[in-house]
């Protein structure tokens, strides 16, 4: 298992150039956001994601995986809404 220093550094190296920040909290939970390259506003946010299930290569590409489809669904919904 990967430690959490590691982890977080998997994660927010996964998303460049995009800028990704992970922390840890005290009960072993992750917090993900990543910031939107031209607003520098946050487009995804995703708390309590337990770090003991992320014990296998799978699991963190299947993380990895849920937040891209995540960050797309919202950045289609912030297009449609500014077009129309």
């Amino acid at each position: 298992m990967l430690s959490t220093l590691e982890l977080r550094h998997l994660i927010e190296r996964s998303f460049l150039p995009m800028y990704c920040a992970c922390s840890v909290t005290a009960d072993n939970c992750l917090t993900v956001r990543i910031y939107g390259p031209d607003t520098g506003r946050i487009d995804l946010f995703a708390s309590g994601i337990s770090c003991a299930e992320l014990n296998c290569n799978r699991a963190i590409e299947n993380l990895l995986t849920t937040l891209r489809s995540d960050l797309n669904a919202h950045t289609e919904q912030l297009w449609l809404e500014r077009n129309h």
